[in-house]
Order: C-alpha cells, then structure tokens, then sequence
C-alpha cells in the first residue's frame, strides 16, 4: 500500500510541476512594426519615404519585402472575392519612377487627408489589374489604385509625369476613391441623408409618363437626384441602384470645384443637395478639399 502511496505522490508532484510550468508566460523578444521607415541617406528614395514617414506616420513601399531580417512580406489582397484573387501587382525598378511616386504621394495625396483616413501604408506599382468574368470569359481590368488589407496600391506610377491636367485629376480621384469608400459607408449615419433623396428611386426604371405600374415618369436622371451615366435610351432606363449612385457622385465631388458643380446641375436641386450632404460626410471622416 505504501508503494502504491508513494507512487501515487510521485505522479502528482510531476503533474503539478507540469501545469506550473507551462503557466508561466515565456518572454518573447520585442519585435518591431515591420512598416516603420528608416532613413537610408544614401538612397534619395529611402531618404524622401523616410521624411514622409517621419511627417505622416504613412509608410510609402515600393516593394512587397517590408523586412529582410527577418523576411516580412506584404499581402495586399484581401482574397474574399474572385476579383481580389486574380490581383497582380507589378512593382516598380526605376529609381526615377519610384520618386516620381513618392513625390505624387507627397504632394497630391497626403495633403487631402487626415486622422483616421490616413491609410495604414501606401504602396507604388508599375501596374495594377486584375480580371472579371464576362460572356467572353475572363477580362483584365487595369487598376489605377486598389484598397487592400493593409496598403493602397497605387498602380500606373510611370505615366504620371505624362498625364495632363484633367487625367491628373482623374487619377487622384481613383486613388482618393479607394481610400473614402468604405469609412463612409461604416457609419450608417454619414449618408443617410445622402441616400434618403434618391431611396424611393432606386433600381425603378423609367419610361413613358408614370401611369404604368412599376415605372417611374421618363425625365432626366438628375430629376430624381442620380447622375446621368451614358446608359441612358432616348425613352428608357434603370436607375441606379445605392452603391453605384455613391460611386458616380464620388466620381464628380472628387474631381469638380463646388462652384463648377453648382453651376453645371442647377436645374436640379435633389443633386444639388446630395452633393453637399456627401461633401459634409467626406470632410467629416478627415477629407480636406483644396
């Protein structure tokens, strides 16, 4: 029996020992923020992400290698759709394009933003695409920016010496388009007003005078406070339905003066409103107009 007691204490005092041991935290090294920028002075690249870092705390990447010791790579893509997982990024090589980046990044889009809608890091490309599914089969769809999970890719770095004044234009708004999109629609309450004038509309389609069931009167889009796309019949079309209409007011107040704006849709004050109700919820979540 003492045996038994004995072994008994024996099993006990190992098992005790074991819990103990695997209940005490091991202290692990301190590993640092793999987007953190050092100043490298003998790369004027390096050197300018660095200075940006330093002013914005907004890590510019111009490669998917973050760290080399140890190697930490970047994964843009969220891979929760087709689209995001068909993503091909080509990075840039030329020292000329990638500061040509920096300075785009620098001067064109920092200055627009601020707080929270400061995006996590920002990463340069010299293409962007990805492919979508058509009855022809899969087609590539070029990008110029892109929302990842942790970056914003901005693809075409290359041509931005090139581009004239309104495709300048056209090119920040894409890249201001992905960074905007999704805080505005975190908070429900940002567009509600926005989207309240055109929700009895959406999706409806228009035709003839508004006697048939199921169709609204056919007059211009901006009537019911939507934007004219080009899709439009002579008699007949389909409104848009909430994502689209944000897209396509975006794609105005990112790129037209107010004034120009008010002067160009006049004629009806349903956009008229619709503009300042988005203008007030882009500067609200941290969007500075120039």
């Amino acid at each position: 029996m003492k045996k038994y007691s004995f072994l008994f204490a024996a099993i006990f005092a190992m098992l005790l020992f074991s819990c103990k041991k695997e209940a005490a935290p091991v202290v692990s090294a301190n590993v640092a923020d793999p987007f953190i920028r050092v100043d490298n002075p003998s790369s004027e690249v390096d050197h300018q992400i660095y200075l940006i870092y330093q002013q914005s705390a907004v890590p510019v990447l111009y490669t998917d290698t973050l760290t080399k010791t140890p190697l930490t790579l970047l994964d843009p893509g969220y891979h929760l759709t087709s689209l995001d997982s068909f993503l091909t990024i080509r990075y840039l090589t030329d020292s000329a394009a990638i500061l040509v980046g920096v300075n785009f990044i620098k001067d064109q889009i920092l200055p627009s933003l601020s707080g929270k809608l400061k995006p996590y890091s920002m990463l340069l490309a010299d293409s962007l695409y990805t492919f979508k599914s058509s009855y022809r089969g899969r087609v590539k769809v070029i990008l110029n920016a892109y929302l990842g999970w942790n970056t914003v890719v901005i693809g075409n770095v290359g041509a931005i010496p090139g581009l004239g004044p309104d495709s300048l234009i056209s090119y920040k708004k894409d890249v201001f388009k992905s960074i905007v999109t999704v805080p505005l629609n975190q908070d429900t309450n940002l567009l509600h007003n926005f989207y309240a004038v055109t929700a009895p509309y959406y999706g409806k389609y228009a035709y003839g005078d508004g006697s048939i069931p199921g169709y609204i009167a056919y007059a211009p889009k901006e009537t019911y406070g939507a934007l004219s796309d080009g899709t439009e019949s002579s008699y007949y079309y389909q409104m848009p339905d909430q994502a689209t209409d944000l897209s396509e007011f975006l794609d105005k107040v990112l790129t037209m003066s107010e004034q120009d704006f008010a002067t160009q849709y006049a004629a009806y004050p349903l956009v008229l409103s619709k503009y300042g109700f988005l203008r007030a919820a882009l500067i609200q979540i941290g969007f500075k107009f120039s």
